[in-house]
């Protein structure tokens, strides 16, 4: 029945359409007519007529019932899962798989509700005698319907998903009777059956977009096809589409969640459209590789063999695989992989571990029930999960939810022994970009190389030790020019010769006295005859270049200008830029550019990527802007890691405008310059955090004074408030003269306590961390 409630009767007009489509819809009148399953009619409700093509290119009827669907009371009759289904066909040889034909026609409609179903066309009104498609409730009330007249055979040898039918067995006669049974169930109940689309006597068969046999589970040929010809979304509904598609077969995609992690902000109810990023990109690529790649067939699960569980767990996600030791070898029979949510990120190792254990064991019950299960693991203390009392109230709960399951063994293998679990937990996506939102940025590009904008750069180097061999110098101006960008997967850089492994071996100074890097030497430019040159050389770009020529739908975003590969990345939703496609041998280049050479200033992970990433484009550039960084020894040696102690915050309201507080320091250098200077005497402002700073031979008041009439007074006018230690070249008369002429208040901060005076103090520690990087034996 459709129960409408006391909703009024809905109305709609005809849908316009051409001749050719026009003349189907006439037919299929007719036909429906002569069959009896449509009559004309009178009734004051309509829906219009849509023609939906069909794979052979020929057009399906259907009845747009949108408005009548959104005012009919949901049947909650459910359908059977599919997992399960498909499971029950385990251990099974003959397989039939049986069609009703337009198996909705063959279920009368109650007499009350006939009128509901009126459609509209040019050649009249008429309503429906049996269940059309199209109704909100219809597969819930064939799938009712199947279910009473096959009860007494479900899961024993027969399924029901709605209109599809399969019967299996174990041997030939067994399926012989089983088809008999169902053939006179079927023949009772007036149903009929299409022979066309009958399937009988198989031992390998297409069922719920799987292909089955005796062995196991596989995706179905044309639909992963279907999948993999899609074009680069554009959109969130297209990127939603494309995960769901995919997200059926999940269960062949070994760390499907991990993959799909960056397409996820956009299957959600009106997410915005930012732009399709190489994070993205990475992710779709890689799930249409993963679709088409062995091994993606899953093995049914054997009663006699023994389960084995491998699980692993990261910082940022869970996963595990369910194998079955045969003497054939190891099967997988499922992947599970599951994202952290940001209070499970905040669990210990440990407890991330025992959460995986138990999120794996409970996603994969129906498989392990009652059976006994042993467990791999790379974290040895969960090896005595099930033997020892841990002294956490969380890992307690779990122990006592796993205490019903058959754990017989858990054993420690190592993370590089453990790497199928390892991998759903790890998979390595590229990181979403860290700090304010991306600005936009115009990056020049020159046809030919011109002295005035072609970012020189004398930092010759392969590895940072060859670096340090190597005088450097810099003639560029701020930012450095660029004209291009890359991406270079994880795996491309296995292929080249130049490795992302720097050497970090100290090379000793050459001069006993400090020395900061002094460059001669050669220049290292990223020209557009550079670019070119090194992309010819390049056998993964020349092969993307090869691929876009033979097929450019596939590659919107990759456009092949004048012999030269380029990346158009959105900033901001809506700003492209064009970005060269960078080799993978200029990558070194550019990182030591960036961090190393004294303009860039030995800066950290974020600030040095910031500067990159608008400039240059490779896949995982913020992992190998870690890599490097982190392989650099100056940066080890002079970076201290700052934490704040566990105390009650105090908060400080901060300066109405700039120039309202000024905080001043000395900060003494290791050793004098060649100008006689060793002190820097810095003056910051509190609110803007901007810094004035001068060289001088000695800390005295006279040049404190002078400094702060010249360069803050004489040239911003007077200030409200400064603020400085307790030491005498800051306490004196002179000072103190100064400032109450100008009407600004001197404020001294407390005794052994730098904290109170803390932003120029800070600032002091950074400047003195970036020069000391710059001496050879400090």
């Amino acid at each position: 029945m459709i129960k409408t409630g006391l909703n009024l009767p809905v109305h709609s007009r005809v849908y316009r359409t051409d001749p050719i489509k026009q003349q189907h819809i006439s037919t299929t009148i007719d036909d429906m007519l002569k069959s009896g399953q449509i009559q004309k009619t009178y009734s004051s409700w309509s829906s219009p007529v849509i023609l939906v093509r069909k794979k052979e290119g020929t057009y399906r009827f259907v009845i747009a019932y949108r408005q009548l669907n959104n005012i009919t009371e949901r049947d909650s009759y459910p359908l059977p899962p599919i997992e399960e289904t498909l499971n029950r066909l385990n251990g099974n040889t003959y397989f039939s798989k049986l069609d009703l034909k337009t198996g909705y026609h063959q279920i009368p409609i109650h007499s009350s509700d006939k009128e509901k179903t009126t459609f509209v066309t040019y050649n009249g009104i008429f309503h429906f005698n049996v269940m059309p498609q199209g109704l909100k409730n219809a597969p819930s009330s064939f799938q009712r319907i199947m279910y009473e007249l096959l009860v007494n055979t479900r899961w024993d040898f027969c399924l029901v998903y709605i209109d599809d039918v399969i019967v299996f067995s174990q041997t030939f006669d067994q399926h012989v009777a089983h088809l008999n049974e169902i053939f006179s169930v079927l023949y009772n109940a007036n149903l009929q059956l299409n022979p066309q689309k009958c399937s009988l006597f198989k031992d390998e068969i297409n069922y719920l977009g799987h292909t089955i046999n005796q062995q196991g589970i596989r995706p179905l040929q044309d639909n992963v096809e279907s999948i993999i010809k899609l074009p680069t979304p554009t959109t969130p509904k297209q990127v939603h589409s494309f995960v769901q598609a995919a997200n059926y077969y999940r269960d062949h995609i070994e760390n499907f969640s991990k993959i799909a992690a960056p397409l996820y902000p956009y299957t959600k109810k009106n997410a915005i459209w930012k732009g399709w990023t190489p994070q993205m990109e990475n992710a779709y690529n890689e799930l249409k590789r993963r679709l088409t790649t062995s091994p993606v067939f899953l093995n049914f699960p054997d009663d006699k063999s023994p389960l084995v569980l491998s699980m692993d767990a990261s910082g940022y996600g869970m996963g595990g695989v369910l194998r079955q030791i045969t003497p054939e070898g190891s099967k997988v029979i499922k992947y599970v992989s599951k994202k952290l949510n940001i209070a499970q990120k905040k669990y210990s190792t440990t407890e991330r571990e025992c959460l995986a254990l138990v999120w794996c064991i409970c996603k994969l019950k129906e498989y392990i029930w009652g059976r006994p299960i042993q467990i791999e693991t790379d974290h040895c203390p969960l090896c005595s999960f099930n033997k020892k009392k841990f002294q956490n109230s969380r890992i307690e709960r779990w122990q006592l939810l796993l205490s019903e399951y058959d754990i017989t063994k858990i054993t420690y293998k190592h993370g590089k022994c453990n790497c199928d679990a390892d991998l759903v937990s790890r998979f390595p996506y590229d990181e979403a970009d860290i700090g304010d939102e991306e600005h936009s940025m115009c990056v020049r590009h020159y046809t030919q190389p011109s002295d005035n904008h072609i970012a020189a750069l004398q930092i010759n180097v392969i590895t940072r030790s060859r670096a340090k061999q190597i005088s450097t110098k810099l003639s560029v101006p701020s930012p450095f020019t660029s004209s291009s960008s890359n991406i270079i997967t994880r795996s491309k850089t296995k292929k080249v010769n130049i490795s992302l492994e720097f050497d970090t071996t100290p090379v000793p100074s050459s001069s006993t006295t400090p020395t900061i890097v002094s460059s001669s030497s050669s220049l290292i430019d990223f020209s557009i005859d550079r670019i070119r040159n090194d992309q010819v050389n390049d056998i993964d770009i020349q092969t993307r270049i090869q691929n876009i020529k033979d097929d450019p739908r596939k590659y919107l975003n990759d456009v092949v200008d004048q012999q030269i590969l380029y990346k158009l990345v959105t900033r901001n939703g809506h700003t492209k830029i064009k970005l060269s496609w960078i080799p993978m041998s200029m990558i070194p280049d550019i990182l030591s550019a960036y961090h190393d050479h004294p303009l860039s200033g030995h800066f950290g992970v974020i600030r040095t990527y910031n500067k990159i990433k608008d400039k240059f484009y490779w896949v995982k550039m913020l992992s190998s802007t870690k890599q490097y960084i982190r392989s650099c020894t100056q940066c080890a040696q002079f970076n201290v890691q700052r934490r704040k102690k566990p105390e009650l915050l105090q908060k400080e309201p901060p300066p109405e405008g700039v120039f309202e507080l000024m905080q001043m320091d000395f900060w003494k250098a290791p050793i004098r310059s060649s100008d006689g200077n060793q002190y820097v005497l810095i003056i910051t402002d509190r609110l803007s955090k901007y810094v004035f700073a001068r060289a001088l031979s000695s800390e005295n008041a006279r040049d404190a004074a002078e400094m702060l009439f010249e360069d803050i007074i004489l040239k911003h006018g007077a200030i409200r408030c400064i603020q400085s230690d307790q030491g005498s070249h800051f306490r004196n008369e002179l000072l103190s003269v100064i400032t109450q002429l100008t009407g600004c208040k001197q404020v001294f901060s407390i005794p052994y306590h730098p904290m109170s005076n803390g932003q120029v103090e800070r600032f002091n520690s950074t400047f003195c961390d970036q020069i000391k990087k710059y001496y050879h034996d400090n």
